[in-house]
């Protein structure tokens, strides 16, 4: 019982602590063994987070983010499993398609400052240019990276649709946005 309340404690602490490093630089990308090892415990993690996890998404909700991505699978099929807006307690992650293949636009949402950051979907998985990793597992998103040189990771669940990252993002963050080829809109097809 000790134990479990500890865990918990310490699940609650990195929650909290994840607007304050969700966006901070890793010292380094998680190795492909912390990264396995992570995936392989990341049910439980789940588990464990279930207090945190949001409610389910309408099926308006649902059914206009499979539109949106079902439209990005046909243009840029690596990144349409992870686009939408990924949540955990009062903080998440908006991820958005490129133009650029294989490139995603990721925001921070909630109580973080106005950043942002660009991911290269590689054997299914984001990595970015702060070092993380992202994977999907079901209907789930995992966050690695390394916090203190240790694997951390953080659930993200019930992926909403996306909204305009004018919403999220100060005018020069917005310009840096757009010339990245990031976008709300669905893909143009030529």
């Amino acid at each position: 019982m000790k134990g479990h309340a500890l865990f918990i404690f310490t699940v609650s602490l990195a929650t909290l602590g994840i607007n304050s490093i969700a966006f901070a630089q890793s010292q380094r990308y998680p190795t492909n063994a912390e990264i396995q090892r992570l995936i392989r415990d990341f049910p439980s993690v789940i588990q464990s987070n279930r207090v945190l996890l949001p409610g389910y998404p309408t099926a308006s909700e649902t059914q206009r983010l499979r539109s949106f991505v079902r439209e990005w699978s046909r243009v840029n099929p690596t990144i349409a499993p992870f686009l939408g807006q990924w949540q955990i307690d009062e903080a998440g992650l908006a991820i958005y398609p490129s133009n650029i293949r294989g490139r995603v636009c990721i925001v921070a949402l909630g109580d973080m400052d106005d950043v942002g950051e660009l991911g290269t979907v590689v054997n299914s998985q984001i990595r970015t240019n702060k070092n993380w990793v992202i994977f999907r597992q079901a209907n789930y998103l995992g966050s690695v990276r390394i916090v203190d040189n240790k694997p951390k990771i953080f659930p993200l669940d019930s992926p909403l649709p996306l909204e305009s990252p004018t919403r999220f993002l100060r005018e020069q963050t917005r310009q840096e946005f757009n010339a990245a080829g990031c976008t709300a809109s669905l893909p143009n097809r030529r």
